[in-house]
């Protein structure tokens, strides 16, 4: 299909510049996120 396609040049093209990008000694930044847990906090009792 068209889609497929579509899908398969793209993933070339984005390999393609990835490539080239690598090839002057960078990296590609992709999203992350830290999670910071603080200490636990214990809870007593009341029984």
């Amino acid at each position: 299909t068209v889609w497929t396609e579509y899908h398969e040049i793209k993933q070339d093209v984005l390999l393609k510049i990835n490539d080239i990008v690598a090839s002057h000694g960078a990296e590609m930044a992709f999203p992350t996120s830290t999670l910071h847990i603080p200490e636990p906090v214990n809870v007593q009792s009341s029984t």
